[in-house]
């Protein structure tokens, strides 16, 4: 491997020879990598690029080219959605209005006036924030790949994202909700987003191998993608991999809702696709998103209920959690947060009730007063 340690500067380099379009020999040498791995990391790409014939010297690579270069190399570390999400996002926003730039030419306007037209277009402060993150990655790379001396998009003020209220249902909608789907072959999937806070794909990825009716305990050891097929092992992030408790009555909800799965799975027989999932169709296939969605908002609305997402099942639960005032660290834990800062981000809004009632106890405890 054409790596080396450059002493004088106290970093690495690789220098690698290949012949261009015309048929000349030419070498490429690239230094400046704090670490062998990153050098090395930094060769793969260009052999991948010269393999593929893909290759351009970076001051001459247009930035639509570059980026593409850039996820397909990506890709292969990130679940199908979100390569979707990132395609759709070059081509209808990062594409047109950055890509005929020169990556060498880049420059922290540009980078600017990027931003302000999406905001101009009107926009979603999620969308513009998540376009720029895409765009900020892919500058950072070129930084670590030695193809950019700075990332100009770090020169910029990063899109902020407003906070939207959070949009949930009260205990008595909840109740009128579980009672008006509980004939619905989905009633069980409703009852685990309420009563788990699973999001819609680990509910649609779990299986019975993944449920321990005796101990009352639920794993999520996979999730479903948002194409509805691809069925992946893991989940959202390292710390949504977990086990979480569930109550008598959501137990009796799984073994209700298996009795009726295996009565389908009887009619269909040599037909069934056998995946063992908690929730899917008639046929034992996996149940699309969209789909359960549809339901969900369907039964709302015949329900005379306030219009929410799906989603918001899960924010549901765990504005419930902090209204029983259980600890934020477990709250953390059933939500798969990684980070109990994630979870105080997102729901901290709803603490002030905790505190109140926090201090009307320590004023019993102290002068046995309380309002």
């Amino acid at each position: 491997m054409p790596v080396y340690p450059d002493k004088n500067r106290k970093s690495w380099y690789f220098a690698v020879n290949y012949y261009d379009e015309s048929g000349k020999r030419r070498q490429k040498k690239q230094r400046g990598f704090n670490t062998k791995k990153e050098a090395t990391e930094a060769l793969r790409k260009l052999e991948v690029q010269l393999n593929e014939g893909t290759y351009i010297e970076s001051k001459n690579v247009l930035f639509s080219q570059y980026i593409e270069d850039w996820l397909s190399i990506k890709k292969r570390g990130i679940s199908n959605s979100t390569v979707s999400l990132y395609k759709g996002s070059i081509k209808n926003h990062i594409a047109p209005s950055l890509g005929n730039i020169a990556l060498s030419k880049m420059k922290p306007q540009h980078i600017q006036k990027f931003i302000a037209r999406m905001d101009e277009a009107g926009l979603a402060d999620d969308t513009i924030k998540r376009t720029f993150n895409i765009v900020n990655a892919c500058l950072n790379e070129a930084v670590k790949f030695g193809d950019l001396a700075s990332n100009p998009a770090a020169k910029v003020d990063k899109p902020k994202v407003v906070p939207k209220e959070m949009k949930i249902w009260t205990i008595d909608q909840i109740q009128h909700f579980l009672k008006c789907s509980k004939n619905n072959r989905l009633y069980c999937a409703f009852h685990l987003a309420i009563m788990t806070g699973l999001r819609k794909g680990e509910i649609l990825g779990l299986r019975w191998k993944d449920v321990d009716l005796e101990k009352q305990v639920l794993y999520v050891n996979q999730t479903l993608e948002q194409d509805g097929k691809t069925l992946k092992k893991g989940a959202k992030t390292k710390g949504s991999v977990r086990s979480v408790t569930i109550s008598p009555t959501t137990k009796k909800a799984l073994l209700e809702h298996k009795i009726q799965q295996d009565i389908e799975r009887e009619f269909f027989d040599s037909v069934h696709k056998n995946l063992d999932l908690v929730i899917c169709t008639g046929n034992g296939a996996t149940y699309h998103p969209r789909n359960l969605t549809r339901a969900f908002q369907k039964l709302t609305q015949k329900a005379e209920l306030p219009h929410i997402r799906f989603h918001d099942l899960r924010h549901t639960h765990a504005a419930l959690m902090i209204a029983q005032n259980e600890p934020m660290k477990l709250i953390a834990e059933r939500l798969g947060h990684s980070r109990i800062t994630t979870t105080m981000d997102t729901y901290g809004h709803l603490l002030p009730n905790m505190q109140h009632d926090a201090s009307n106890r320590l004023d019993q405890t102290i002068f046995g007063e309380s309002d």
